[in-house]
């Protein structure tokens, strides 16, 4: 994205007056610098486009992290997700008509900036269903820490999907339903390696999804949930394994930095958990 802008010889090279910073800017901004902290590595691909050259006025975390001792505000979750809803005010006639199911049973998620923010907020919707199934019920000899972080992630997800349907209006998809039977709740490794691999999905789902883009105004939200998604997985990394949250082994082994997937990608590597396949076919780069 960086290099297309810095051409400018291919379509969707935005400049960076086309961000729409006074909404974006009015989401809570409360990036707290206590001692649970995690951060992965050097900085994704989406943090660093928007850090460094597009964004340079807006604060990539969107809320704060807490740590066991930091309970997450409900009303800040609020506060976050309504301060989206004026953002855009996305055409009715772009909604994907899931009343009318493609021959193959697959859910259309539309085309262009719609289809994009129902991709990133089908994906949120898998995280929340499976943060609420796990915190509903914990898993046996589950630690008061690691239970705080876990509820802290699941609010976050909450947070992230009710932001995106707000911003997404009439054109959001409906809740989707999701198949968890795959996964041993009750086994501590089972359920913190599925959690970190759905985050680490989520974060190469956020770095994939700026060249679909046509309003590079969406790059602001998206990194700074990206953002938020790489917390998460360094966490869950060091509640796996003491002192392991920089683990690089996701990182692209030349850049140095998080992979980016296609949405394709994402939908295939998670499709085991929805019930229904999501249809990403309209989905084209800028």
């Amino acid at each position: 994205l960086v290099r297309h802008k810095d051409t400018g010889s291919r379509k969707g090279a935005y400049p960076a007056r086309a961000l729409n910073t006074q909404v974006i800017n009015s989401i809570p901004q409360t990036l707290d610098n206590n001692e649970h902290f995690a951060f992965r590595h050097p900085v994704s691909i989406l943090s660093q486009a928007c850090k460094f050259r597009l964004l340079k006025r807006i604060p990539i975390m969107p809320d704060t992290m807490p740590g066991p001792s930091h309970p997450v505000s409900r009303r800040r979750f609020v506060a976050y997700a309504t301060a989206l809803s004026g953002l855009a005010f996305l055409s009715n006639s772009c909604k994907p008509d899931e009343d009318a199911p493609q021959p193959d049973g697959r859910i259309p998620l539309g085309a262009d900036d719609i289809g994009a923010l129902n991709y990133l907020c089908a994906f949120e919707q898998l995280e929340v269903a499976f943060f609420a199934k796990l915190n509903a019920a914990p898993y046996t000899g589950i630690s008061t820490h690691e239970q705080a972080w876990l509820l802290a992630m699941g609010n976050h997800d909450q947070a992230h999907a009710a932001a995106l349907e707000a911003a997404l209006g009439n054109g959001a998809i409906s809740t989707l339903e999701f198949n968890f039977s795959s996964i041993d709740f009750n086994s501590r490794d089972a359920v913190l390696h599925v959690a970190r691999d759905l985050k680490d999905l989520a974060v190469a789902a956020y770095n994939g999804i700026g060249v679909y883009f046509r309003d590079a105004g969406w790059l602001g939200l998206s990194a700074k949930m990206e953002s938020v998604e790489a917390r998460h997985a360094s966490v869950l990394r060091e509640l796996i394994t003491a002192g392991s949250f920089a683990d690089t082994s996701v990182l692209n082994p030349v850049s140095r930095i998080d992979n980016a997937q296609t949405p394709q990608q994402v939908l295939d590597a998670s499709k085991k958990f929805f019930v229904k396949e999501l249809n990403a076919d309209l989905l084209k780069t800028a």
